[in-house]
């Protein structure tokens, strides 16, 4: 391939990169807040399961700490929704955190599972417990 196809190529892949994303903000600016959250509420449970490691294909993707965290921010998330009145899918919401809470329960609970699993002594848990401890005002917990 010649240079000038590669940097004609190349041009024509950051035009089309430029209008995907000048589509994308102005489907961001028409959307309302509500419905993004719906579909990160979405993405989220998707995630969760995924990093539950609960399907065949997603065994690799198996990490309880980030299942933990999908977890929570569904549930604030949801909750959020159904405390501004917005979403009148709040009987859905609470059906689909039961479950994922119960799914992450029994993960927990398979004698295979460590503490590191769930992120409980790693590095990055306890530099984000030390960062925290300090952003209160206190000192440094070990």
């Amino acid at each position: 391939m010649e240079p000038d196809e590669v940097r004609n190529g190349e041009a024509e892949r950051a035009k089309l990169t430029a209008e995907l994303l000048s589509e994308l903000e102005r489907e961001l600016k028409q959307t309302p807040v509500a419905e993004h959250v719906r579909r990160m509420l979405a993405s989220l449970s998707t995630l969760a399961v995924q990093r539950l490691g609960m399907g065949e294909a997603d065994k690799e993707l198996r990490d309880l700490g980030q299942a933990h965290l999908a977890i929570e921010c569904f549930r604030v998330l949801s909750e959020t929704l159904v405390a501004a009145g917005i979403d009148e899918e709040a009987d859905a919401y609470r059906e689909v955190l039961s479950q994922m809470q119960l799914a992450f329960v029994a993960e927990l609970n398979r004698p295979d599972v460590t503490s590191q699993a769930v992120g409980q002594d790693t590095p990055e848990s306890n530099s984000r417990e030390q960062n925290a401890s300090e952003t209160e005002g206190g000192e440094a917990q070990p």
